[in-house]
């Protein structure tokens, strides 16, 4: 009869839809990290234990960070209230921005142009084009996601 046509194709649309599908789940992740980002400064991590907001990231993110920034100076994406989401730890491609980690403690961000054997070059936020060692890097965190406050869950 019709009716069971009908149910069989309802049946075979919601097995193929999307949210019946855990690989599209979106994750909600913590922002625990402050990027700190005061011009003529340098960069620096400040967490907060005290857990105030979460953001959706999509599952193709595999290890996600989220970094609020925190400071002036710079603009958009990298203003203060904005948030990077990165994979914590990964391999970067030309074009994408980049948080880089050192083994010193100094962090940069920027625009990720290109590595040779012994460094990593970047368009750095301040308008610099920075190349650091690889000896000296401890990870690169590919950004992969810039949320703007609203998208914020308190």
């Amino acid at each position: 009869s019709n009716d069971d046509v009908k149910n069989t194709i309802n049946t075979d649309l919601l097995e193929n839809h999307p949210s019946a599908n855990q690989n599209f789940a979106v994750k909600s992740i913590p922002i625990l990290n402050f990027l700190k980002t005061n011009k003529g400064e340098e960069l620096e991590v400040s967490k907060d234990v005290i857990e105030t907001a979460n953001v959706y990231v999509p599952p193709s993110i595999i290890n996600p960070i989220a970094y609020q920034i925190r400071g002036t100076g710079y603009g958009k994406p990298y203003r203060n209230g904005y948030v990077v989401v990165c994979e914590f730890k990964g391999e970067p491609i030309s074009g994408e921005d980049v948080l880089i980690f050192c083994k010193d403690g100094t962090i940069y961000a920027g625009e990720f142009l290109y590595q040779q054997d012994i460094l990593i070059s970047i368009n750095s936020i301040d308008g610099e084009k920075d190349e650091i060692l690889k000896e000296n890097i401890e990870r690169i965190s590919p950004v992969k996601l810039f949320i703007s406050q609203s998208q914020i869950n308190k």
